[in-house]
């Protein structure tokens, strides 16, 4: 999460009341300034704007398994996980 609904960045409670309400059970993190999720973003029109929001599920080596304009769903997460 970039930003809360005030545009300043979020806090635990923000980042928590985010997950609650799009049924999300996976850690949400805060990007502020959105310098993290520049080293993973792969798609970017020509006005170098990029798809908000946009879910990336990063793997135990900082790989990005998925990546989803919107919600990724318990059944993409499932199919990254170890057999």
């Amino acid at each position: 999460m970039i930003e809360n609904g005030s545009y300043e960045p979020p806090s635990v409670s923000d980042l928590s009341s985010w997950a609650t309400e799009f049924g999300l059970t996976h850690p949400v993190m805060a990007d502020p300034g959105i310098a993290t999720s520049w080293n993973y973003i792969s798609t970017v029109d020509a006005s170098g704007s990029i798809g908000l929001p946009t879910l990336h599920l990063i793997g135990p080596g900082m790989e990005v398994l998925a990546v989803n304009e919107g919600h990724i769903s318990a059944s993409m997460i499932e199919a990254h996980l170890p057999e």
